[in-house]
């Protein structure tokens, strides 16, 4: 009998080695099925923009005066030619009736030396004066229409300036800003208001010298709206070929198809298509279902050479479909479970199907 206790006992060490404990870790781990990041290569650039009006108008003054009334606010459409902002000033009023006076005085001086003139031909034609006193007269004939001549441009130049006193829109749009209220004074150069062009928008970005030679006039762009996450077309309508006056980047002009849901001052993300592969960026895209939120960060499960389960936090890009792109936090050849037949924590063993 002792040496049959002696046996099982044996045999209950036994059973309890090594292989067994394998055994119970097995059936302890979570049965997960996963995927191997790869990387692929992408024919287009994603970059960001602005969008701008197409067409935008800062309102301003050549004279300096006291703003008089404003009949306008940001976010009233007007109609070009309406009146925006009337400023006064009385000393181009006073200039404009000096050269109004003027010029009534030389149409008279002017008619008169005209008459003088006329008469003055015949008389010469009849031997009745002298081809002396005919000059002096035709030289007042013409100094007389000289001061006329000037009297109107100085007319003309005053009203022109007069047109500063009183701004109207360039086109028909939308006012978006409006900096100047009634009383305030009005210098020559300061916007008083804004007007953009309604429903007509470009974006407006800028490539590297690395990117730029892979950008063509006229190549296809996805636009997304990051506020909505709305998807639109466009194409590249001007690249400038210099980048001196832009911080060493190239700025580029892009037309968009359809205006719904964009205002000037939205950024967007942009997706360029490249024209040749050697300027594509490497890709990185998995599942949209291995991605867990976590404190409204993003983050995935990747699976060790051990069969644990970690957390990997990491940063995505756009979505297709039931994909999305990883921009951060993985490389290529990192297995990531997609899918878990329990509840996954970090450490936690998994066992692949």
């Amino acid at each position: 009998m002792k040496y049959i206790a002696i046996i099982l006992l044996v045999a209950g060490v036994a059973c309890s080695g090594p292989d067994n404990n394998a055994r119970q870790e097995a059936l302890q781990a979570i049965p997960v099925t996963t995927w191997v990041v790869k990387s692929s290569s992408a024919d287009y650039l994603e970059l960001s923009g602005e969008v701008v009006a197409a067409q935008a108008a800062p309102i301003s003054t050549r004279i300096m005066g006291y703003v008089a009334f404003v009949p306008v606010k940001t976010g009233d459409r007007v109609q070009r030619g309406q009146l925006l902002v009337s400023i006064q000033n009385q000393d181009l009023e006073a200039k404009i009736g000096q050269a109004k006076a003027m010029v009534a005085e030389g149409e008279a001086a002017f008619s008169d030396a005209t008459k003088d003139h006329d008469r003055y031909q015949i008389l010469y034609a009849q031997q009745s004066v002298s081809q002396k006193e005919l000059e002096q007269v035709t030289l007042g004939y013409l100094s007389a229409k000289s001061r006329l001549e000037a009297a109107k441009k100085m007319l003309a130049e005053a009203e022109a300036m007069s047109a500063y006193t009183r701004l109207r829109a360039p086109f028909s749009g939308v006012v978006t800003q409006v900096y100047a209220d009634a009383g305030a004074m009005a210098s020559p150069g300061m916007p008083l208001v804004v007007v953009e062009q309604e429903n007509n928008f470009e974006i407006r970005t800028s490539a590297s010298a690395q990117q730029i030679a892979s950008i063509t006039k006229g190549a296809e762009v996805l636009i997304t709206l990051k506020t909505t996450g709305g998807i639109l077309k466009g194409r590249v309508e001007e690249i400038s070929p210099s980048a001196t006056f832009s911080g060493g980047r190239y700025p580029i002009i892009i037309s968009v198809s359809a205006t719904a849901g964009l205002y000037a001052g939205m950024t967007v993300g942009l997706r360029l298509g490249v024209k040749n592969e050697s300027h594509a960026r490497a890709s990185v895209t998995i599942p949209l279902n291995a991605v867990h939120e976590k404190e409204q960060l993003q983050a995935v499960f990747i699976v060790n050479d051990q069969h644990a389960a970690l957390l990997r936090y990491i940063r995505t890009g756009r979505k297709e479909g039931d994909r999305v792109e990883v921009i951060s936090g993985l490389v290529p050849g990192e297995k990531i479970v997609i899918e878990a037949n329990g509840k996954l924590f970090n450490g936690v063993r998994v066992l692949e199907q």
